[in-house]
């Protein structure tokens, strides 16, 4: 942050983060002493103070900890030979193992995502909250004109508190993959292909350990849904509320299968929606050129608000359904326009997914007493 903006910040803490009473009382007096610091002094300062800190720090307090400290309760082994399957499967993909530390604001400038739900260092770094972006950089950077594709298997770690009685941890593993490329003479072809390239692989995976009957492959258009939003046909809010709400009843009303995609633009059309209609048309079409055998594998899901502010046109997501039926999200990816933030390059394009390989192997891996 720029000190220049500390006194708005500063005035700001009381309602965004739930300051004490001792706080509000000595904001001014905290502001008084670090609105005239470089960022430099600022950020030795707090290494000072945490250093102070660090020699208070009780035995007790080490050893209970705290919710970060948890360790997860996945079966090593079996995360393991998860984690080889993806290596199989994408032998032309390059993997890289990502530094566990980021540049400060990341996340929040590449997709909005407030500071107050990542894990922020001294040294102008940040914890991984979201190994898509990390991966985004070293594409970014590394991208001349052929296209890069690279993935990592990570663990990552979100600040919020998702309750009391959840069963998530606020660190997780996940194998994510991103690709930077030119968007090539028919604007969208590449990427939209480079997108599907991404599905295809993961499903690669996801078949191997999941009957596919018990697999849900849905794709949306983000544009799509600001349109239905903006006249009125969907509650983002109401919508936004049931994101997490995965029942088994919420998945017995199937979306509209990919087959019928036609039939869904005439509706759209006579609804007035125009945005989004010639992207989705182009991923129809590449979808049945170079990847027919997923056609009649895939819905469309038009009520999707999820990532509504992350991606930029087209997205997948995968749910598993367990031996229960308990459906397990699984699998998500999408088109971004990263490129454009960091560069203002609109010929470039950057797709990002990413499977959640710790629930996938604590619902889907199930190990014998040999191991096997």
């Amino acid at each position: 942050m720029d000190n220049k903006n500390l006194p708005n910040a500063l005035s700001r803490l009381p309602e965004e983060i739930g300051c004490s009473a001792r706080m509000r009382q000595y904001g001014q007096v905290a502001l008084d002493a670090l609105k005239n610091l470089s960022n430099a002094d600022t950020e030795s300062l707090f290494m000072a103070i945490n250093e102070e800190r660090a020699k208070t720090v009780t035995a007790r307090e080490i050893l209970e900890g705290n919710r970060f400290n948890v360790p997860s309760s996945v079966d090593v082994r079996a995360l393991h030979d998860v984690e080889g399957m993806f290596y199989d499967k994408m032998p032309d993909v390059d993997f890289i193992d990502i530094a566990p530390l980021q540049p400060m604001g990341l996340s929040m400038f590449l997709t909005g995502t407030s500071e107050k739900k990542i894990v922020s260092s001294t040294r102008n770094s940040e914890a991984n909250a979201d190994p898509t972006n990390s991966l985004f950089r070293i594409a970014y950077n590394e991208f001349k004109d052929t296209p890069v594709r690279i993935a990592t298997h990570c663990r990552s770690t979100r600040a919020q508190n998702f309750g009391e009685n959840s069963k998530l941890l606020p660190h997780f593993k996940t194998f994510c993959q991103v690709s930077v490329g030119r968007q090539g003479l028919r604007h969208g072809e590449e990427e939209i292909r480079s997108l599907l390239a991404h599905l295809n692989s993961e499903l690669s995976v996801l078949r191997s350990l999941i009957p596919e009957e018990n697999l849900s492959v849905s794709v949306s258009n983000v544009l799509f849904s600001k349109e239905l939003v903006r006249i009125g046909m969907l509650d983002k809010e109401t919508l936004r509320k049931d994101m997490r709400n995965y029942s088994q009843e919420k998945y017995d009303v199937r979306a509209i299968k990919m087959r019928d995609s036609g039939e869904v633009l005439r509706v759209l059309e006579e609804q007035g929606v125009q945005s989004g209609v010639k992207i989705f048309k182009l991923f129809d079409e590449v979808l049945k050129e170079d990847f027919p055998h997923l056609v009649d594998k895939l819905e469309i899901d038009l009520n999707r608000v999820a990532g509504m502010d992350y991606y930029k046109h087209m997205c997948y997501k995968v749910v598993g359904f367990t031996e229960e039926g308990e459906p397990i999200p699984l699998d998500d990816g999408g088109t971004t326009d990263w490129a454009q933030k960091v560069g203002g390059r609109k010929d470039i394009y950057t797709v990002t997914s990413g499977v959640g390989t710790e629930l996938l192997t604590k619902n889907f891996v199930r190990k014998d007493e040999n191991g096997n």
